[in-house]
């Protein structure tokens, strides 16, 4: 790997969010550097006002922009489509004719929600995008500006996301079982949680070389929601009484085959590094 910043400036969307505060982390150590504005910051997320404050933070050359803001509720995403559509879908379109302008480098975040959850085995980078969710649907047709509008770009295809300590998923989980004294758990729906740090620092591989395209990228291994639960249950000695909700079985589960065709995957297992962050919250 190249030891060298390929890049001369980062600009960093979304900064005040729990994956951006994880980047700004992560680039404080190596030195890079970067400029960021805050998701509270925008507040149409308009074509007009994307160029207009990106326009005063670029450098002559050699810009990558790493987008962090988003709506991010897979469930929530139901009841509030419009807004789904204007954060996940509409601003990457306004970035993506942005960087097409001003040459820029752009990577977003993706999901494994954009498939229809039907298929057994892994999915690969190029199966069928077919999602059955409002929110897999915004980030498919966010990946489809990015790939009509611009040649160099990284789509990275991630879920279930938590920092070292616990923060994110596991921390609502947690919270609702907490709060409930019973709950409806789906038996069927098979996961990988996927730890933000190793997530940065597999993304920070791809970019150091500048390896444009699309990737899945999430820890190994999987898990049933039904499984976590009790797990979680377990570890933090709540009381409350879990059902099983017998749902048709859905796997979300990643295969990461282009990070493995290029030998660099560093994602490890799931289960230990989730867990030693997760008793973090106790």
């Amino acid at each position: 790997m190249n030891n060298q910043q390929n890049y001369k400036q980062i600009i960093l969307l979304g900064s005040d969010n729990l994956l951006g505060k994880e980047f700004i982390k992560y680039f404080m150590t190596k030195k890079q550097k970067i400029k960021k504005i805050k998701q509270s910051n925008f507040t149409n997320f308009t074509m007009e006002e994307v160029f207009s404050k990106l326009k005063l933070l670029l450098n002559k050359k050699d810009n990558l922009i790493i987008n962090c803001i988003g709506f991010f509720g897979v469930y929530e995403a139901e009841s509030q489509k419009d807004e789904v559509i204007r954060l996940n879908s509409n601003f990457v379109f306004y970035l993506s004719v942005f960087c097409s302008k001003y040459n820029i480098d752009l990577l977003i975040f993706s999901s494994a929600y954009i498939f229809s959850g039907l298929k057994q085995k892994k999915y690969k980078e190029e199966d069928k995008r077919d999602s059955c969710y409002a929110y897999g649907n915004s980030k498919i047709l966010a990946e489809k500006w990015v790939e009509i509008l611009l040649k160099k770009y990284y789509i990275i295809r991630t879920a279930w996301l938590y920092n070292n300590e616990g923060r994110g998923f596991p921390e609502k989980i947690i919270d609702i079982l907490k709060k409930n004294k019973e709950i409806k758990i789906t038996k069927n729906q098979i996961i990988t949680p996927t730890n933000m740090e190793e997530l940065i620092n597999q993304i920070n591989i791809i970019i150091d070389e500048k390896k444009y395209g699309k990737y899945n990228i999430t820890n190994k291994g999987k898990i049933s929601w039904y499984r976590l639960i009790l797990k979680l249950k377990r570890i933090f000695n709540f009381k409350i009484k879990i059902i099983k909700n017998t749902e048709k079985k859905l796997s979300f589960i990643l295969e990461n085959k282009n990070i493995e065709l290029l030998k660099i995957n560093i994602m490890s297992e799931w289960e230990k590094i989730f867990f030693e962050a997760v008793k973090k919250l106790e």
